[in-house]
Parts: C-alpha cells; sequence; structure tokens
C-alpha cells in the first residue's frame, strides 16, 4: 500500500511538472518564438527598403564635363542687358572628368564631388577658358572658369573657380541680378542632368 502511495505520488510530481513546464515554459518559448519571427520580418522589410533605395549605375548614362577648345563670349547688350552668353563652342577631344570621377552631385550645392584633385590641371585657368557639362553627348550647359581673386564678375553665366576647390569638391556659381530674371538660365540643376545623374546613383540633394 506504501508503494502504491509513492507511485501515485511521484506520477501525480510528474504530473505537475509537466503541467507547469506546459503552462509556463512553453508559453514563453512560444512568445519569444513570435518575437523573434517579428524582429525577423521588421529587419527584412527594412533591408528591403534600403536595398530599393539604392540607385543603381545606368551603364548607358553618360555625364562629362569639357574644357572648350574654342567658343565665343557675347557680352551683355542693350537688349539681352546682363546676360553673357556663350555661342560657337568646341570642346576639347579628352573630357576633364566623366562620370567615373563623380562620386556624388549635390542638388543643393550645386557642386561635383570628385575622387581625384583636379587644381593641377585647372589652377591656371582664367576667363579664357571655357567649359561645357555634358549627358549622353547633348550639351547641357556652358560656362566659364573665373577665378575668385578677379575683380570682375560674370553675370548670367555659369563659372568656376579654379583655385577654390576644397576636398575635391567642384563648385559651380551663377551670380543673377535682382529682377532681370536671369535664374531661367541657370541650368546647373537642369532636368536632364538631374535625371541622369540619379539614374547613375551619384545625385544628392
Amino acid at each position: 500500500m506504501e508503494k502504491k502511495w509513492i507511485h501515485l505520488l511521484s506520477a501525480r510530481t510528474d504530473y505537475n511538472f509537466f503541467r507547469l513546464l506546459s503552462c509556463n515554459v512553453l508559453p514563453v518559448c512560444r512568445v519569444n518564438s513570435k518575437k523573434h519571427s517579428m524582429r525577423y520580418i521588421i529587419t527584412c522589410c527594412i533591408a528591403c527598403i534600403l536595398l530599393s533605395g539604392c540607385s543603381k549605375d545606368d551603364p548607358n548614362v553618360q555625364v562629362s564635363v569639357y574644357v572648350l577648345k574654342s567658343f565665343t563670349v557675347v557680352p551683355p547688350d542693350s537688349t539681352r542687358r546682363f546676360r553673357t552668353d556663350i555661342t560657337n563652342a568646341v570642346a576639347e577631344d579628352v573630357p576633364l572628368f566623366t562620370k567615373s570621377d563623380i562620386v556624388y552631385y549635390s542638388e543643393s550645392a550645386r557642386s561635383f564631388k570628385l575622387s581625384r584633385d583636379l587644381r593641377p590641371v585647372i589652377k591656371d585657368f582664367n576667363a579664357s577658358k571655357g567649359f561645357v557639362v555634358v549627358v549622353n553627348n547633348e550639351p547641357v550647359y556652358y560656362g566659364v572658369f573665373h577665378p575668385g581673386y578677379l575683380s570682375s564678375m560674370v553675370v548670367g553665366l555659369a563659372t568656376i573657380d579654379p583655385i577654390f576647390f576644397p576636398d575635391y569638391e567642384l563648385t559651380i556659381g551663377f551670380i543673377t541680378i535682382t529682377g532681370e530674371n536671369l535664374e531661367q538660365y541657370d541650368k546647373r540643376n537642369d532636368q536632364k542632368l538631374i535625371k541622369a545623374l540619379r539614374a547613375s546613383g551619384k545625385l544628392r540633394s
């Protein structure tokens, strides 16, 4: 009789243990499993968003800047007032830099962050040297090199300071005059250029 009681107590103890395990431990395991599953799903979603936001370089899109071999500067006159133009432009055969040299283009700063230093090449350039920004072999806009130490100003035309070139960042300048509506001639953020840079993964706001 005593042995039966001992076996009964043991059976009850085993039953209570498994009941405790199933009621307390297993729900925790299920909760943890759900937490891990949810964490995994959230991580995958974030990774997908980040990957979808990364632009791949479109090999069919080309962005280059050329120095002009020859060109004609059309100064302001009575009809064009303050606007300066470039005509009869002929580009050099070899570009000053290409898309592969561009780390990124800042849309807000209107500047090209480059992977190499152009100062040794352009440091002696002045207004007698012009440039053209090209997308897929089509000119987007023209400009001239204009060192910052010059007292004169170039209005209504894109400019590059060949001396001020910090951290390989080449800023394109453009001077306007209030009330003259020169902003319409500012093509630094022309949509053709912006779309090409975005397609190449080179655009920053």
